[in-house]
C-alpha cells in the first residue's frame, strides 16, 4: 500500500511541477535591492519582462509631472538621461534589444488575427517602422503599456498617444548582415529607443535631441528591463 502511495505521489508531482513552474513564471515579483521597490514581472515571448516602468530615482532622471498625474493618478515610472543607461537596470537585468521588441510584436500578432505589416522609412538613422493592426494600449496588452510622453530638456511633452523607451544599441548594416528589415547605416551609441503609438511603432537611433552638449534639447525616455 505504501509503495502504491509513493508511486501515486510521484505521478502527481510529475504533473503538478510544470503547472507550478508555469505559475511562477507568469506572475512573479522583482525586488530592486537598490531602493527596495517592487515590480510585477511576466514571461512573454521567451523573456522575463518588467510589467511596470522603472521608478529608480537617479541623479539625472525626472519624475512624473503634474499633467500626467492628473490624467493618470496610477501612473508609475521615471524618465532617464542617456548618460545613466549602462547601470540603469537591476543586477541581472538589461534593457530590451530591438529583437526583443520585435519578438513581442510577433507574440501580439499571434494573439490577434495574425495580421502583421512591417514598413521601413528611408532615413539613415531609422531601423524599422511597424503597422501593427492591433492596439498596443488596449487594457489587455501583456506589457501593460500606458502612453505618457517625453521630456525635452526640462520640459515635459505630454503625449497621451505614445510611450517611449530606451533600448540597447542598434546594430549597423555591416554588423547585422542580411536582415529581413532595414538596419541603420550609422550607429549613434547610447541613443537607440522605441516610440510606441496606438497602431504604429518606430525603432531608431539618431543624434538630434540626444546630444549631451545641448542639455536644453536632450530627451529623456522611460525604461523597462528584461531578463533571460
Amino acid at each position: 500500500m505504501n509503495r502504491i502511495c509513493r508511486i501515486s505521489f510521484v505521478f502527481i508531482l510529475a504533473y503538478a511541477l510544470p503547472y507550478f513552474k508555469a505559475l511562477s513564471q507568469s506572475d512573479s515579483i522583482l525586488i530592486d535591492t537598490r531602493d527596495g521597490q517592487k515590480y510585477q514581472t511576466k514571461f512573454i515571448a521567451g523573456q522575463l519582462w518588467m510589467l511596470e516602468n522603472l521608478s529608480l530615482k537617479t541623479q539625472q532622471s525626472f519624475g512624473i509631472p503634474d499633467t500626467l498625474k492628473k490624467a493618470n493618478p496610477d501612473f508609475r515610472g521615471r524618465w532617464y538621461h542617456k548618460g545613466e543607461l549602462s547601470l540603469i537596470c537591476p543586477e541581472g537585468w538589461r534593457l530590451p534589444s530591438e529583437d526583443d521588441w520585435i519578438n513581442y510584436f510577433n507574440y501580439l500578432s499571434d494573439l490577434s488575427d495574425g495580421s502583421y505589416d512591417m514598413e521601413t522609412w528611408k532615413a539613415d538613422y531609422h531601423i524599422t517602422s511597424f503597422n501593427q493592426h492591433f492596439d498596443l494600449f488596449e487594457a489587455h496588452n501583456p506589457l501593460q503599456i500606458i502612453p505618457a510622453g517625453i521630456y525635452e530638456g526640462d520640459k515635459f511633452i505630454y503625449a497621451p498617444g505614445s510611450a517611449d523607451y530606451w533600448i540597447m544599441d542598434i546594430k549597423t548594416k555591416k554588423e547585422a548582415g542580411e536582415r529581413s528589415y532595414e538596419v541603420v547605416k550609422k550607429n549613434y551609441p547610447g541613443t537607440a529607443h522605441i516610440h510606441l503609438y496606438n497602431k504604429f511603432t518606430q525603432i531608431h537611433s539618431h543624434k538630434h535631441h540626444l546630444d549631451i552638449n545641448k542639455p536644453d534639447e536632450i530627451r529623456r525616455f522611460m525604461c523597462r528591463c528584461i531578463k533571460e
